[in-house]
């Protein structure tokens, strides 16, 4: 089964992206049994509510990619370019603003670089790996040695900020300062241009 769900076709009808997936499930039965197995298998967990863990939501995220079809890279060129993006990206662990040590290395590792990027492609579709580097290495380059605020490569890539909602309840939006790079390639060029200029007057 696949099967494609449009935000705008849910809202045309009068629901959300999250009651059509909920009636889904439950249309497709025994769902008080599955939720039980959720619960014990522990991809879901009874936190604020209730609570996809971690690994199984980057599961979810892995499934969505794949089953889309809309990621043309296999699995070694997707390893592969992000073992070149990591290797722009500055080595050891992250500080945070007040400069202490944090538990997180910039770079990530190649499994979690793997699975941002299959969702970046799901989400933007495909782009060269020529642009996805260039966009990279801008963005290490902007911090110009100061490394403090830069994301960790995988929430470079991609990463859900959770907004409150006006119900309470919040909700998901994705950030992504790959595609601002990517998008804003042009920008930059002009601005370094006119600073060329600036500098010549001067």
């Amino acid at each position: 089964m696949k099967i494609v769900i449009d935000e705008k076709v849910c809202i045309k009808h009068k629901m959300t992206v999250q009651e059509v997936l909920i009636a889904l499930a439950i249309r497709m039965g025994n769902f008080e049994d599955n939720y039980q197995n959720l619960y014990s298998r522990e991809i879901a967990v009874p936190q604020n509510g209730i609570s996809i863990t971690q690994h199984w939501s980057d599961v979810l995220d892995e499934i969505i990619s794949d089953s889309s079809g809309k990621v043309e890279k296999s699995d070694e060129e997707l390893l592969e370019l992000a073992k070149q993006m990591r290797e722009l990206y500055p080595q050891g662990k992250m500080k945070d603003r007040y400069g202490r040590m944090t538990p997180y290395y910039y770079r990530c590792n190649n499994s979690e670089v793997v699975k941002k990027l299959k969702k970046f492609f799901t989400i933007f579709g495909n782009v060269p790996d020529e642009d996805i580097l260039d966009a990279t290495r801008r963005y290490v380059a902007s911090f110009q040695g100061n490394y403090t605020g830069m994301r960790l490569i995988k929430y470079f890539i991609l990463k859900d900020d959770v907004k409150p909602s006006e119900d309470g309840t919040g909700h998901v939006e994705q950030i992504s300062d790959l595609a601002t790079f990517l998008e804003n390639k042009e920008s930059e060029e002009e601005g370094i241009n006119n600073d060329d200029w600036t500098t010549k007057l001067i």
